[in-house]
């Protein structure tokens, strides 16, 4: 775990649950990158709201408690996770409405 701004944890291929994560029948790469996630704060408000840290929307940092509650779950490699009601809506908020096209890397 390290702090870069906001709370971040390695998921390095060489941790004893990286075969929680990873596919250990694939071969490793010669050249690889170690792959973090980022930790985000999130606080229930008082007026119906969500504190969410680092979250630029249309109402800033908030988000409607009916897009965050009750929690959804998804499986990330088998494992399931709890998440936001409206995880869709979410990253649109976060990340704009092409958040699923990839951004082409400058070269």
């Amino acid at each position: 775990m390290f702090f870069l701004g906001i709370w971040r944890v390695c998921v390095a291929p060489t941790h004893p649950l990286a075969g929680r994560l990873y596919d250990s029948k694939l071969p490793l790469t010669k050249r690889y990158s170690v792959p973090y996630v980022d930790l985000y704060q999130m606080k229930k408000g008082n007026h119906g709201f969500w504190d969410i840290q680092e979250l630029v929307g249309i109402n800033g940092r908030f988000l409607p408690a009916d897009r965050v509650e009750p929690f959804s779950q998804i499986t990330v490699n088998g494992m399931p996770f709890d998440t936001v009601r409206d995880p869709h809506f979410f990253l649109k908020e976060a990340y704009g409405p092409d958040y699923m096209t990839p951004i082409p890397r400058k070269a």
